[in-house]
């Protein structure tokens, strides 16, 4: 599969940049199940009536007051027309691009499971975005596509990461971490905020099988373009002899500077973003690209669920020996600097 290919060499090239000698790069599989007090919901909010063109969308009708003068309640029943026909015209857009999106991810004609879109807006900007992300094979491998509506609101512009590519191994948006309830399936990613910019905490998991395992937490920003930085990762390995029950350990930053014990892996990863602005924790609803009858109506049930405000909670910890338990129960975690 053309795919696959185009990601093993992608994600060699990823993991030798954080220093680890791993060649697969691949999703989570590990589904979080989250109490029902942060059950996303659609997104409720207001619009910003002075500026429509940029006014962040909504899901509501504005409501006009009844002591509102006749005139201004005539402006906000316009300003609420211009942003819904924006946001349909957006939405069309999106779905005429439905052959790219196939002929990107399937090259072949041939449609493998669990590929998905979702549409977004995770800068904030009035410009939707729409991420094509898929996950193949229990390795596992990931590939996720960036689009985005143009300034000019005619057309949708592929967006390169970090100018220079042209799709993304390195993070596992799909399935990242997903709530799942009877209503819908959601990736709910950490937000955080600096200089107006929003920045988003994404999780890759990969596997070599159950000698090599491997995590690496990345920032995802959207300005033009996608950023990506990495946080820092952590690769393990069980010692080749099953009667010692130990597992090498190897802890990095955004460097690939290696640490030498688990505490001081822990304060850097958790003081990271110690400069950012804590945000809502944003919630992105996916929908299977695999049949175009209903594709409109797919992606504009995957906006109206796109929820930036689904609470205050941490989705992503680093505590690696509890998400590596279920491989290595009852084994004993040695940090290695070498």
């Amino acid at each position: 599969m053309k795919i696959i290919t185009n990601k093993f060499a992608k994600t060699t090239a990823i993991i030798l940049t954080v220093a680890f000698s791993f060649s697969i790069a691949g999703c989570n599989n590990v589904t979080s199940v989250y109490p029902e007090s942060v059950d996303p919901e659609p997104i409720e909010g207001n619009i910003t009536e002075s500026d429509p063109e940029v006014a962040e969308p909504t899901k509501e009708p504005v409501v006009v007051s009844e002591d509102e003068p006749e005139e201004e309640q005539e402006d906000n029943t316009a300003t609420k027309e211009i942003i819904a026909t924006d946001i349909e015209s957006q939405l069309k857009i999106i779905a005429d691009n439905y052959d790219l999106f196939f002929n990107t991810m399937f090259p072949e004609g041939v449609v493998y499971p669990n590929t998905n879109i979702a549409v977004t807006d995770l800068n904030h900007n009035a410009r939707l975005e729409a991420i094509v992300s898929t996950c193949q094979g229990s390795g596992a491998f990931s590939t996720t596509y960036f689009y985005e509506i143009s300034e000019d609101y005619s057309s949708l512009d592929k967006l390169n990461i970090n100018g220079d590519v042209e799709y993304d191994t390195a993070a596992d948006f799909l399935v990242s971490e997903m709530y799942v309830d009877d209503d819908y399936d959601y990736t709910v990613f950490d937000c955080y905020k600096k200089d107006d910019e929003y920045y988003y905490l994404i999780k890759d998991y990969c596997s070599a099988g159950w000698s090599e395992k491997f995590i690496a937490y990345f920032s995802y920003s959207i300005n033009g373009g996608v950023k990506r930085d990495l946080v820092g990762g952590c690769y393990v390995s069980p010692d080749s002899d099953t009667d010692t029950l130990i597992v090498h350990t190897k802890l990095t930053d955004s460097l690939n500077e290696r640490f030498a014990d688990k505490e001081s892996y822990m304060t850097y990863m958790n003081e990271y973003w110690s400069e950012y602005e804590k945000q809502s924790n944003c919630a992105i609803k996916w929908v299977a690209l695999s049949d175009d009858e209903d594709f409109l109506e797919s992606i504009k049930k995957s906006y109206e669920a796109f929820n930036p405000e689904c609470g205050r909670f941490d989705v992503i910890d680093y505590e690696y020996e509890t998400f590596f338990s279920s491989w290595y129960q009852g084994y004993e975690y040695v940090v290695e600097t070498e």
